[in-house]
């Protein structure tokens, strides 16, 4: 009996198959693994703020930054340690707000700036504001000279969570590419 091997042309088809099919499949994959990640920061942003809010419930105060009190950027404000609480907030602190606090971006690890967490928690400032009183608005930022994330994706997060306008809504956008992401948390004075 005789062993019949593949011609060349029958693998020349077999090859272009394979081709075709991972130039389709292969870019919808990784369209969906975006999409994964941009939902998981969304879904950061809003348990960020939901935390901040119960907060403010039990303290009257949103927490301080970190570059208030000496902490390195991204650090937890006290959203899931006690330890980590500043100030008269102390007595009336009700949590842990958090589980756990976010260490890396849904793209990955820490890439500078000293920073201990995907997420910091921007004092007030006047030049992002929603009320138009500068110096009352709380906001979570991603920094992306600190964590890792795609400057093209912080559009996508913003449509994600907000209206997709940079210039307005929960969600502020700044900075060129790469994107600098503000997402609001509410209004409040600094009390601590």
């Amino acid at each position: 009996m005789e062993k019949r091997s593949f011609t060349l042309v029958e693998l020349m088809v077999v090859i272009a198959i394979v081709g075709i099919l991972s130039a389709t499949v292969i870019p919808q994959v990784i369209r969906s693994i975006d999409k994964a990640r941009v939902a998981r920061t969304g879904a950061e942003l809003k348990m960020i703020q939901l935390a901040m809010d119960a907060y403010y419930a039990d303290t009257g105060s949103y927490p301080p930054s970190v570059s208030d009190w000496g902490r390195a950027w991204g650090a937890d404000v006290g959203l899931v340690d006690r330890g980590n609480v500043v100030g008269g907030h102390l007595t009336s602190w009700n949590g842990p707000y958090l589980k756990n606090w976010p260490i890396k971006t849904a793209w990955g690890d820490i890439i500078g700036c000293g920073a201990q967490g995907a997420y910091y928690i921007h004092p007030p400032i006047g030049w992002i504001n929603r009320d138009g009183i500068a110096g009352n608005d709380y906001w979570i930022h991603m920094n992306p000279y600190c964590v890792r994330y795609p400057p093209q994706v912080a559009i996508d997060i913003d449509r994600a969570v907000d209206n997709g306008n940079a210039g307005s809504g929960d969600m502020r956008l700044t900075g060129g590419v790469p994107e600098y992401v503000y997402f609001y948390v509410g209004e409040g004075t600094r009390s601590w």
